[in-house]
């Protein structure tokens, strides 16, 4: 994705503002930029796998409800725009979406150790986090 697009979709989260962009660990299914705005640092996600408003509108509820837990563990928070929403279209017509989320300290797990995420959840699930 162009830095042009980036900085239209970051114009909609931050308006007249500035920030930086850089590049890092990426996920999988999207395309994610670490961003500094505001004092803050953010996670830019564009979604690349799919172009359903509803999915990710539904991921979002899910991640909202979450957060309101008293929950061990951080999740993700969507930033909302002062419209209530919490994704808007890249601009740049590929049917794309993109979010923002504030950042959580913390390392990704490795991707060449399949069981990684599901022995961290078993071990939350069953001892950690309970």
């Amino acid at each position: 994705m162009p830095f042009d697009a980036f900085d239209a979709l970051l114009e909609t989260f931050f308006p007249g503002g500035a920030w930086n962009v850089e590049t890092g660990l990426s996920g999988w299914n999207n395309t994610t930029r670490y961003v500094t705005a505001g004092g803050n640092r953010w996670v830019l996600r564009v979604y690349e796998t799919h172009r359903d408003a509803d999915k990710i509108r539904f991921e979002h509820a899910v991640l909202l409800e979450l957060a309101r837990r008293n929950l061990p563990f951080a999740v993700p928070v969507p930033l909302r725009l002062p419209s209530g929403a919490t994704f808007v279209p890249v601009s740049d017509g590929s049917g794309r979406f993109g979010c923002l989320f504030r950042y959580i300290e913390g390392n990704r797990p490795d991707s060449s150790v399949p069981r990684v995420a599901g022995a961290a959840a078993a071990s939350w699930r069953h001892g950690a986090g309970s």
